[in-house]
């Protein structure tokens, strides 16, 4: 059987193209993603209840009475009818989830810096063009001109090309605007300059290898995974529950 072959751009696992801010974004959005899913971890541990309580009593006169109570309890569910572990499941898929989110909008970032770039140095080329343009339509309107003032050619033709060369000159400025707006979001992303950028190669790889790295094809596989661990977390919630009840109770009365 003859193996596919893709084109895929090996280049978007790099993340030397992202400036400091938008990596410190992408790292404090992971930071967060983790940070929630250890809440999500513990959701099914109930808090340990810890009261305290102080009193100071004058009784018959003279006598004092100081009372000093404490007391833990818990009520901690040990069996939910597989919501326990769906939880637990669902805290871990979640996380990967939320994980892939990040790495996606870290490619997606990239693949625009690196747009911005494939444009600028194509319109690069195109300025290089009409500059050159330019120089052929300045000596045409000289020919013209010439041919004008000796008798050889109406002014039509001197008209059409001085027309054309003004169309070229307002193309180049065009041109000029583009390159500093590529040159505004590119700063926006990266640090690098982006005439300077090294413009990424691209090669042949395998159907099965571009599906295994295909991260939206990952991502979709994930949050199928992340819905049915939330679906049987909610329906064992709702079956049998074993609960372990216990606690403990102090209390110290001084008389003085």
């Amino acid at each position: 059987m003859k193996k596919l072959i893709l084109l895929f751009p090996f280049f978007l696992f790099a993340n030397d193209l992202l400036n400091d801010l938008k990596q410190k974004e992408l790292f404090f959005d992971k930071q967060k993603s983790i940070e929630n899913s250890k809440e999500v971890l513990k959701s099914w541990i109930n808090p340990i209840n810890l009261t305290y309580s102080y009193s100071k009593d004058n009784l018959l006169g003279n006598i004092q009475t100081i009372t000093n109570t404490f007391s833990i309890s818990v009520n901690q569910p040990i069996f939910k009818s597989g919501a326990i572990y769906y939880s637990i499941k669902y805290a871990k898929d979640l996380k990967e989830f939320n994980l892939l989110n990040i790495e996606l909008q870290k490619r997606e970032l990239i693949k625009k810096a690196l747009d911005l770039a494939f444009d600028y140095k194509i319109t690069s080329l195109n300025k290089e063009i009409v500059l050159l343009n330019i120089k052929n339509a300045q000596i045409e309107v000289k020919k013209k001109k010439e041919a004008f003032l000796n008798g050889i050619e109406d002014s039509t033709s001197l008209n059409n090309a001085i027309l054309n060369l003004n169309n070229l000159k307002l193309k180049l400025e065009e041109l000029k605007a583009n390159l500093n707006n590529l040159k505004y979001f590119f700063s926006n992303i990266s640090n690098l300059k982006i005439d300077k950028v090294k413009l990424p190669k691209f090669k042949l790889i395998s159907k099965e290898k571009f599906i295994n790295s295909n991260i939206d094809y990952i991502l979709q596989k994930k949050s199928k995974k992340v819905k049915k661990d939330l679906y049987k977390m909610q329906i064992g919630n709702q079956l049998l529950s074993i609960n372990l009840q216990a606690s403990l109770n102090w209390q110290d009365i001084d008389y003085s």
